[in-house]
Parts: structure tokens; sequence; C-alpha cells
């Protein structure tokens, strides 16, 4: 990722403030949404500062035609006028912060910084998460291979479904069992292996804080949100799969600390982080003895809802996983 930083206003004045907060090597102006569109796509960036009142594009239309996949992040300039529910439309669109278009360069620096510290922040997430995934997958992938030893010492077949079960995160649907196989007695899968975006489900009353954990997951997750626990629970009767919940505590209807349980009963394997609003030790005790691993107090830093689902659920899901290999293979060697 380059660190350019684009501009995309009709402003002139804006334009001559950013000239003097950011540095020239890596500022690129643009003065339509059209001729932004082409920057955007010759020119990857780090940041992209978009005036929220273009001649010829309105903001949304620009977002919906960005380059796919597009990381870079994304502050929208509005004018004083703009109201609360204008603000909100936007940043469901897919703005990441907002500017004051009356603002000094002193503002822009301190915007430009707080955006790139937010991107070096995801650098090292996914970093960290990288390690986390490839720790544990080394120790999986020994437990695979003492599997398919046992599973022929019983003369019995290995199939996709043992593939799935060992490495729940990844998609070999570009691949063979044969070609599987081979590669795990080759110590050589680790090259192979897809990974797939984990499924989150977020179980929040308050829409503000649902849609704000919802746009930020949804850079590195496939996303479903619900408002009750009622909902949660018909959605996962109905047999739709999640790898983690963000459950808070305080729902109407079925308490999160009641729905906990009631999850784990249903898929035992879910990660369940719970969101509070009071560090109660006895209502996060409760909901730990019903299964939550992990908890948030409000109001809490979004970058660590990221962290705790990505990091946390690499480690944790891949750990669950190997559980169940040493418990199949420990029962295979046992009837063997």
């Amino acid at each position: 990722m380059s660190n350019n930083v684009v501009v995309i206003s009709d402003d002139l004045a804006m334009h001559a403030h950013f000239e003097v907060a950011a540095p020239s090597d890596t500022l690129i102006s643009a003065f339509t949404g059209e001729e932004g569109l082409n920057v955007l796509a010759e020119h990857p960036c780090e940041v992209v500062f978009i005036d929220a009142e273009l001649p010829d594009l309105s903001i949304q239309e620009l977002l919906s035609r960005l380059p796919k996949p597009f990381f870079a992040h994304r502050i929208a300039m509005v004018g004083p006028r703009i109201t609360g529910a204008q603000k909100v439309a936007l940043m469901r669109s897919g703005i990441d912060d907002l500017m004051e278009t009356q603002c000094l360069p002193f503002d822009i620096s301190m915007a430009l910084s707080r955006a790139l510290v937010k991107r070096s922040f995801i650098a090292r997430l996914e970093i960290e998460s990288e390690r986390a995934r490839f720790g544990v997958l080394k120790i999986i992938l020994k437990a695979f291979k003492s599997f398919i030893h046992t599973q022929r010492l019983l003369d019995e077949p290995v199939t996709m479904d043992h593939v799935a079960a060992h490495f729940p995160r990844a998609d070999f649907s570009h691949l063979s069992l044969d070609t599987v196989v081979k590669a795990v007695e080759n110590d050589s899968l680790s090259n192979l292996i897809h990974w797939r975006a984990p499924n989150i489900l977020i179980v929040e009353d308050e829409p503000k804080l649902r849609d704000l954990c919802e746009r930020l997951l949804k850079r590195k997750c496939n996303v479903v949100s619900v408002s009750s626990g009622e909902e949660a629970l018909e959605l996962l009767n109905a047999g739709n799969s999640f790898d983690s919940a963000l459950v808070d505590i305080g729902l109407p209807g079925i308490s999160g600390d009641v729905l906990v349980g009631k999850i784990k009963t249903l898929c035992p394997q879910l990660d369940v982080v719970m969101i509070t609003a009071y560090e109660s030790s006895e209502l996060i005790v409760r909901c730990f003895k019903r299964g939550a691993s992990d908890y948030l107090i409000k109001p809490y830093d979004p970058e660590e809802v990221l962290r705790k689902v990505l990091v946390n659920f690499e480690t944790k899901l891949i750990a669950y996983a190997f559980d169940a290999t040493l418990k199949k293979i420990s029962r295979e060697y046992e009837s063997y």
C-alpha cells in the first residue's frame, strides 16, 4: 500500500490547505468525482479525503464506484449545515471519519495523523493474525498427518469432511482430496490453503453501536447483525453458521447472559464475546460460566473489537479444531 494521500474537492482553498498540511510528494489532487475515481484506480493510497458536495457525483455514488478491493481510510469533508441524519447516512455508506470543510491546515494534519494511525493498526493486526494462524496451523498439520496414518492403519478412508473438520477456516473447494492428502504428507499444505473470512453475528439493540461494529468488521469478516436475542436464535435454529458472536448483555426480551447459554447449547463451537455497560463481576462471571469466552466494557474502542474477533478468534478456533483432532485420534487408537 502506497502512503499517498488523495484529495477530491472542487474547493481551491481546501487544496491550498492540504498543500500546507500534507507532504507534497505524497499528495494527489482531484477536482471532480470522475477525476478522483481515475486517480484512485491508478494510484494506491492510504487515505482519501472526499468533498461531500462534489459538482458531478454524490459521495454515495463515488463510494459505490471505488476500485475493488479498496482498503484506504475514507474521510468525508462536510459543510457546517450537515444534519445528524446526513452524517449517519455517510458513515453507513462506507465513510470512516468526518471533517469540517471550514478547517485549518492544523486540523487536516490531525485528521491525517489519526487516519494513518488507524491504518497502521490494521496492518499490524493483519500481521498478528497471520502469525497466530501460522503458529497453531503447524500443530494442526502434524495432528492431521497422524490422523491420516491412523485411518490407514484402520483401513478407513480419509474424506473431505475430515479435512473440513480439521481446518474450519479454510476453503478447499479448489483442491482434490488426493492433492490435500499428498500436501499434508509433504508438509506443503499451508502453501495451498485459501482462508475464508470469519462469519460474525452481532446482537446489539443500540442502532449506532450495531452499525459501528458492523461497518468496522465488514472490512475483514462476513457480518450479520440483529437487535434481539430472539432474532439471533431464529438465525441459528434456521441453520445459519457463525464463527463468532458479539452479544450485548442488556438486550430487551432474552437478556444477553441468558442468550449466551442458549447459543452455546445450539452451537458449542461458537466463540461468544459479551458487551456490557457495567463492569459487574457477578454478571461477567455468570456469562463465563454459561460459555462466553471474552467481554468488552462500553464505551469500548472499536479497534479492540476487531482485535478480539480476528486475533483471539484465529487462535481459539484453530485450537478448538486441534482439541477435536486429538480426541478423535485418541478414540481411533483405542478402538484399534
